[in-house]
């Protein structure tokens, strides 16, 4: 077999294992977890939805508060929409280098501008990528502790690794004239002269090294999605497209189960609220503006989302599975409330919502809390002061224990009378 026959067959199983993969996990994940949670809020105002989704996914409007990490982010999100274009490329030319070995996608192969701007984003997207490794290792601020620090260091270098590889195979094409392009592409013509002294074979070798190099590292990043805090790349879009549009403060009814109210294990959550546990992207703004977190109590709106999360993946696995055993029954016997999340966590929130308010992505951190409180009380998990106050606010309508007739009790000395 030649090379390019090689070639071919390599990337085809490539594609095949990665997407495979890629789409199980998917499966396992907001498939099999969300179907088992509960029925969520009617979704209309379908208008004001898909406006959400310009102005805070294509926008990124809610990043700029941190105005420097917020571009930061713009540039990286934009720059994989722009780019992500010759990916496209560099699979689909691998996939018929045994028949067309210098296929050029339509219009990315052939419109000027748009290689312009693709190879300016590359160095956008480089920099972006250098400053925030910059403060992930070396400023690494309180918002983000409790992240998985490393993992978002191996994506940044994954991000990395894929704009050096895609202006070493530019340039070195540029290099045997190969791209109609190369007037528009001024940084993969400079990256490609620091090559152009070697003889054609290594010049070879090393942009055929610079593609599997790209290819590999972005199949690779496409398995890895669905594992971490980047699955939010699948499903941001359904986040803010589907995000809770009522007016701040109105919660809904309180759930029951069997005679059982509120949440008390992580299938009882809706569907939209497991949503959010597979968004969240771990950037502790929430953390940051948190009243209780602040003061010293032991909650953490991301923490809390991130257990949230975890729990859910792993009672799914249990509950998918078909054989019963021991590690089984443990974890479904694990309870969400004292072991998952200490009841300390759950009153720690003072329900002020500003981590609703504050979170790009729109997850609901209120609400669930309030779900697992309402099986609190009804279970008489509650301080004993919190519990006089909820006992007075039943039988006299306020939380003192007053007699309505002592309501006005503090008008009686002004003049005129107030009835």
């Amino acid at each position: 077999m030649t090379y390019p026959q090689i070639k071919s067959l390599l990337v085809l199983l490539a594609v095949l294992v990665s997407f495979g993969i890629f789409g199980w996990r998917v499966y396992q994940t907001l498939w099999l977890n969300l179907r088992r949670g509960r029925k969520a809020f009617s979704i209309r105002q379908w208008g004001e939805r898909v406006k959400g989704v310009f102005v805070y996914v294509a926008g990124q409007f809610r990043l700029f508060r941190f105005p420097v990490p917020g571009l930061s982010h713009f540039l990286i999100f934009w720059g994989f929409l722009i780019l992500s274009l010759t990916i496209l490329q560099a699979i689909i030319e691998g996939l018929i280098a045994f028949a067309r070995p210098d296929f050029l996608l339509p219009v990315v192969g052939s419109f000027g501008p748009l290689a312009l701007l693709q190879d300016l984003f590359a160095v956008f997207v480089t920099g972006a990528v250098l400053y925030a490794l910059y403060i992930r290792i070396f400023v690494d601020p309180e918002r983000y502790r409790g992240s998985h620090k490393n993992e978002g260091v191996m994506v940044l270098l994954f991000i990395f690794t894929i704009m050096l590889s895609l202006l070493v195979m530019n340039g070195v094409r540029i290099n045997f004239g190969d791209d109609p392009l190369q007037t528009w592409r001024p940084v993969s013509t400079w990256v490609g002269s620091l090559f152009a002294g070697l003889n054609r074979g290594s010049q070879i070798a090393v942009g055929e090294t610079a593609y599997w190099i790209h290819l590999g590292v972005v199949l690779l990043f496409l398995t890895e999605l669905p594992t971490g805090k980047h699955y939010h790349v699948v499903t941001s879009v359904f986040a803010v497209l589907l995000r809770n549009l009522s007016p701040r403060g109105q919660l809904s009814p309180a759930p029951e189960f069997d005679d059982e109210i509120g949440v008390s294990v992580a299938e009882h959550f809706s569907w939209r609220q497991m949503l959010d546990f597979y968004t969240c992207t771990e950037c502790g703004r929430c953390q940051e503006v948190c009243p209780a977190y602040n003061s010293g109590l032991p909650l953490s709106p991301k923490l809390l989302i991130l257990h949230l999360r975890d729990n859910l993946n792993e009672r799914g696995k249990v509950l998918h599975a078909r054989n019963g055993n021991g590690r089984r029954q443990a974890v479904l016997d694990k309870p969400l409330l004292g072991e998952v999340l200490s009841e300390a966590e759950v009153w720690g929130c003072t329900t002020c919502y500003a981590c609703d308010q504050e979170c790009p992505l729109f997850i609901e951190h209120v609400a669930p809390l309030v779900d697992m409180r309402r099986y609190l009380v009804v279970e008489g998990r509650v301080d004993s002061e919190l519990q006089d106050a909820l006992a007075n606010l039943g039988r006299y309508g306020n939380s003192f224990g007053q007699s309505e007739r002592m309501r006005a009790r503090w008008t009686q000395e002004f003049e005129p009378r107030i009835k």
